[in-house]
């Protein structure tokens, strides 16, 4: 397909689904969630029957309207994860004053499918198939997993890494052969099923997450925004799991 066939196509699927769930706002990250769904079947009706019901089955309307309120909470479960998973780029993150916001939005807001616009050609990267097959197989828990593995590939560089270049790593990523590359794609399978991040696991999170929420309501401290998310709280608050990495345990000062 001609680029700016492909776009208008695009276009009408997400204009169709404005029409068709009118409480949801455009936002940044739709538009490529559309286009691979439209280039994997060239056709405008699969593309958006697929688009909705994805977005109606595994509950991402959040992610689509004002102020983003579920990627707050998605910033929110991974920095955990990040600590319960990868302890030691967790010390280091902290040591930099870095977190997830810095570089995980184009990953829940388009699925991974961000990774298209950096491509040359409108080829599909064998990864995404991977990573999209899974999050339709295992919901959400699939994003979380998929931001594990690429966090532990990129460990030892991102260890010599300091903010700015961190940052800069992150969106340089795509435009890499990263999520071509066959090796990657083998060790893929085998690491996301070691990540135990589970439903309960991800609810125990999220509650702890409103919990915060409340917390800061209830003191009026001012709502902080997606990009830097309950600061106030997450700074003074350690995690701590056991030797399987199975149980999260909350302490809070």
């Amino acid at each position: 397909n001609h680029p700016e066939t492909v776009q208008n196509s695009v276009m009408n699927v997400l204009i169709s689904y404005a029409v068709f769930n009118p409480e949801v706002e455009y936002c940044q990250g739709m538009n490529c969630i559309a286009g691979f769904f439209f280039l994997l079947y060239e056709d405008e009706a699969t593309a958006f029957n697929i688009f909705s019901t994805l977005i109606a089955n595994h509950g991402l309307s959040g992610l689509f309207k004002i102020n983003v309120p579920l990627l707050a909470q998605y910033f929110y479960q991974l920095n955990r994860l990040i600590a319960v998973f990868l302890p030691g780029l967790h010390t280091h993150f902290s040591r930099e004053s870095i977190n997830s916001t810095y570089f995980a939005s184009p990953w829940f807001l388009t699925l991974f499918t961000y990774t298209l616009q950096s491509n040359k050609t409108t080829q599909i990267p064998p990864l995404l198939l991977l990573i999209l097959d899974d999050f339709l197989t295992a919901g959400v828990k699939a994003l979380f997993k998929t931001s594990l593995f690429i966090l532990e590939y990129f460990e030892d560089k991102l260890m010599e890494l300091g903010l700015d270049s961190i940052v800069q790593f992150f969106a340089e990523l795509p435009k890499t052969d990263f999520f071509f590359n066959e090796e990657v794609m083998k060790n893929y399978r085998t690491r996301i099923e070691s990540y135990n991040v589970t439903s309960s696991l991800l609810e125990r999170l999220d509650n702890e997450y409103e919990e915060i929420c409340a917390i800061c309501e209830h003191r009026k401290i001012p709502q902080v925004s997606s990009s830097e998310p309950f600061k106030h709280f997450v700074e003074r608050s350690t995690t701590q799991c056991d030797g399987n990495k199975n149980t999260l345990v909350i302490f809070s000062s």
